[in-house]
């Protein structure tokens, strides 16, 4: 069963595919919410109780189905990963064993070469010697030098000790908010630490260090926990209100590649960073930010107005999601935060650029908290 948190519950959702796709999902009281996907109708089994039919199609049930489902996919996800990561730590070790054996014959190489007798040198013709010259014993075979092996893959893996990782995130990100993220996130989180230390790592041994994929984790945390649910939960929406300026902006949402269109939505301008900071090598003392109006605007898949922004907070108001409140009671600084949290994001994916030190434990203070930033997105969420 896949664990979850549903409006600060605790969950458990199982999907069983014997003859159908059921979905049950439990809470620790013992209920059970047992649902065919596909029909309209679901049963809610209470304690003690006969089953209670309940209408899927309702928000409350329809939302905590699709928390229960995401929660399904994620670990069937992270069960493929790790079978994955099996598979490649085991073409580790034999890539590793068939190098060890390749060095085993190389130093066997090397002592048959070395134990073996000189052979004597060819007597020398009368005509080329001169009297009471002696035969030039020869020279000693020079060894050959042991050749150097490639950097043992699996090396990385050794070193990075999973528990510590762990243990190391959820103290920055909190007992609380740390149990309302999903496991997939919890990897993302450790693997964004992990990528961090070799940078850190590369950065005294080179003198150079780019913070992109440790970034890049980061950021597929962040989506999965707040733009993947805001989409869905703005999709359903205008499905079950039938309300087309909602659909439409639903459609709109569902194009756009990354919450880079929150901003926008969520307050007339914002705070950004500003180009200076985004090319300095370090953390500029002034103008690190700027100011950015919702009019000037121009990276989004659709143009973004006044009456978006009533639609969602509309939205909102009636989500029953932790990130409701969050948006619609500190909007102008969600706004700033996100902004900020994606243009670092868009940084780490440019090929021809580098995320530097100073932007990234930015990105991480905005993300996880920290610093003079306070709380972090993720405990303002879930905290």
């Amino acid at each position: 069963a896949a664990d979850f948190v549903y409006s600060k519950r605790r969950y458990w959702a199982n999907l069983t595919e014997d003859g159908g796709r059921q979905l049950t999902i439990g809470n620790p009281e013992g209920q059970l919410l047992v649902i065919n996907l596909g029909d309209r109708q679901g049963a809610l089994h209470l304690p003690g109780a006969d089953p209670k039919p309940i209408d899927v199609s309702e928000v409350h049930y329809c939302n905590l189905i699709q928390a229960g489902m995401n929660a399904v996919d994620l670990q069937q996800l992270t069960q493929l990963l790790l079978q994955k990561d099996d598979c490649l730590a085991a073409q580790a070790q034999e890539l590793q064993a068939l190098r060890d054996q390749v060095a085993q014959l190389e130093q066997q190489r090397q002592s048959l070469t070395s134990s073996q007798p000189a052979s004597p040198s060819p007597p020398q013709s009368p005509s080329t010697s001169s009297p009471g010259s002696q035969v030039s014993a020869p020279n000693p075979v020079a060894p050959e030098a042991v050749p150097s092996h490639a950097v043992d893959e699996t090396a990385e893996a050794q070193a990075c000790d999973p528990k510590a990782l762990e243990q190391q995130v959820r103290q920055a990100v909190g007992d609380q908010a740390w149990f309302c993220l999903s496991a997939a996130t919890h990897t993302d989180l450790c693997r964004a630490c992990h990528h961090q230390d070799l940078a850190q790592n590369s950065a005294q041994e080179t003198g150079h260090a780019d913070y992109s994929t440790a970034a890049s984790h980061l950021i597929q945390a962040l989506e999965r926990e707040l733009w993947h649910p805001l989409v869905v939960g703005i999709t359903q929406y205008g499905q079950e209100t039938q309300d087309q300026d909602m659909v439409a902006l639903a459609d709109g949402l569902s194009q756009a590649a990354s919450g880079a269109v929150l901003p926008p939505l969520l307050s007339e301008s914002w705070k950004a960073l500003s180009v200076k900071a985004l090319k300095a090598a370090g953390k500029p003392r002034k103008d690190l930010h700027q100011r950015v109006d919702a009019d000037d605007t121009d990276f989004l898949p659709f143009r973004i107005d006044a009456t978006h922004r009533v639609l969602l907070d509309e939205f909102l108001q009636g989500w029953d999601h932790p990130m409701g409140r969050w948006l619609t009671a500190a909007h102008d600084q969600a706004a700033s935060s996100l902004a900020q949290v994606f243009q670092l994001g868009q940084l780490a994916l440019d090929e021809d650029a580098i995320l530097r030190h100073w932007q990234y434990q930015w990105l991480q203070q905005l993300l996880l908290g920290g610093g003079r930033q306070g709380k972090g997105i993720l405990q303002k969420i879930f905290g």
